[in-house]
């Protein structure tokens, strides 16, 4: 039993000298290394004046034929429009920048029965 007492006053004899080198390590290391509290940024400044709206604009159509079968009868035709999505720049007057087209393309279908 005696032994026991005497490695556990040990560990924790082990274990407190420990905590109080780091903790004056970390007090030493605080009061000795500078820090800067602002750093000069490199970026560059974010332009928020600008508004952004998308829109999907019409950028052609074409008849198309019907293949096999037609929604009601044969006399008529498809006809395929296809959309742009497209990013509209303003500044903070409301007056148009400039536009850049997106990835975004959709396409719309319908029978047309003349």
């Amino acid at each position: 039993m005696k032994w026991m007492q005497s490695s556990l006053t040990q560990a924790i004899a082990g274990t407190l000298a420990i905590t109080i080198i780091l903790l004056a390590s970390l007090w030493l290391g605080k009061s000795t290394v500078p820090v800067d509290h602002a750093v000069p940024s490199v970026a560059k400044p974010s332009d928020s004046s600008l508004r952004t709206e998308y829109v999907m604009e019409k950028v052609g159509s074409k008849k198309v034929q019907p293949v096999l079968s037609s929604p009601t009868d044969s006399d008529g035709y498809w006809i395929v429009e296809r959309y742009r999505q497209y990013e509209y720049y303003y500044d903070t007057n409301g007056r148009f920048l400039y536009k850049n087209p997106t990835q975004h393309e959709t396409y719309l279908r319908y029978w047309h029965h003349p």
